[in-house]
């Protein structure tokens, strides 16, 4: 379950606390760890490339580079992402980790959504190609991020699912 009201301060810097790493997806933890190195200013290229392989690591670490440029030049906030040894995971990096599965996914209406909701509207259709170059080298290597769903949002796909079995009975 997803903690909305855990605030951590970590070098002088608050964020909010989402949830642990430990209850990441493996292709999430290495993600995170890609994206938190490389907003520490060490190149994740190493990381992506032995995950991923040559050509959809190279590819990843350069979207990835190109995504993380597009939040510090033109994001509508301030954006922090916690150390890379940090145990616990912060609200923006939920947000990252879901917008690259929301794109994998093709939910085109939920990667806009997070995406104007991170850019003014005129950057946010520049910054969905890093993403979309991102989550397809991750395809490439056949590794796809599971989406995470708000407790209400996965409780009413169930009620739906069930009215219409129950209509088909």
């Amino acid at each position: 379950h997803l903690k909305l009201n855990k605030i951590s301060v970590e070098n002088g810097l608050s964020f909010r606390e989402v949830g642990e790493i430990a209850g990441l997806a493996p292709e999430e933890r290495l993600l995170l760890e890609a994206f938190r190195s490389a907003f520490a200013g060490e190149p994740p290229r190493a990381l992506l490339c032995l995950a991923l392989g040559e050509v959809a690591g190279d590819t990843a670490a350069h979207a990835l580079e190109g995504f993380l440029r597009s939040l510090r030049g033109s994001a509508r906030r301030a954006f922090w992402l916690p150390a890379p040894s940090t145990a616990r995971v912060a609200a923006q990096e939920r947000l990252l980790l879901d917008l690259v599965a929301a794109t994998q996914a093709g939910h085109a209406t939920l990667s806009a959504a997070l995406l104007s909701w991170l850019f003014p509207t005129a950057q946010a259709q520049a910054a969905a190609v890093p993403v979309r170059l991102l989550s397809s080298a991750l395809a490439a290597a056949d590794l796809y991020l599971p989406r995470c769903l708000p407790v209400r949002a996965q409780a009413q796909s169930f009620e739906k699912g069930a009215r219409a079995f129950a209509c088909v009975v």
